[in-house]
């Protein structure tokens, strides 16, 4: 048998070295593309599989909500909106002068509408104005009246710091100032909502020369 000498051991051993690094390349030491562009789309998916499961859950929340109202009633789900609870009308209501010349054109009524709490609201609904001199003979009490619809109540809105109502005028029925000048204005207001009716008295003053 023949004898090796040193340095074919040290050949053959680097040989092996080389060969083994090789070898352990090929078993994936290093990163594979297509391996890692696998794991990227698993976790793109567990990411959306996540964003719908919680609107999932969103859903069902509000789907809880909505059949909690639909098991309270009518009158139960109107009690948790906010409506009109009372009316009222500011002191000023009265007569208007638009022309400035100290004779009243009309009646006008400052409307507000409160809720339940006292706070003053900006309610949909319709009103009639109706003033009357009650100190005339019967057949000539109602000296103004006039009708709102929805939209006319909306455009008749006032709302400022410190004050916020509904504006409504109605002229004299016969063109002319009343014989007397202390009216009662009546306002009655009909809620879009609820469709409750609310009505609201006030004496007021009206002004003109011969008054």
């Amino acid at each position: 048998m023949p004898t090796r000498r040193p340095d074919d051991v040290w050949l053959i051993r680097g040989a092996l070295g080389v060969f083994i690094l090789a070898l352990g390349g090929c078993n994936g030491t290093q990163a594979d593309p297509h391996i890692t562009q696998i794991q990227e789309l698993e976790d793109k998916v567990q990411g959306q599989n996540r964003v719908i499961q919680a609107q999932k859950s969103q859903i069902a929340e509000q789907q809880r909500e909505i059949q909690t109202l639909q098991g309270l009633g009518d009158e139960a789900r109107l009690a948790r909106l906010i409506h009109v609870d009372r009316i009222s009308l500011e002191g000023m209501s009265g007569g208007y002068d638009d022309d400035r010349d100290s004779v009243d054109e009309g009646a006008v009524a400052y409307l507000r509408l409160m809720d339940k709490d006292g706070d003053v609201i900006k309610a949909a609904g319709s009103a009639v104005l109706e003033a009357y001199d009650l100190a005339a003979p019967e057949s000539e009490r109602l000296v103004a009246s006039a009708e709102f619809n929805p939209d006319e109540m909306a455009a008749a809105w006032f709302g400022r710091f410190l004050t916020s109502h509904y504006t409504l005028r109605a002229p004299w029925k016969s063109g002319k100032l009343p014989a007397h000048k202390t009216l009662t204005i009546v306002v009655r207001f009909t809620e879009l909502l609820t469709g409750k009716s609310f009505e609201v008295q006030h004496t007021a003053e009206i002004h003109g020369p011969a008054l």
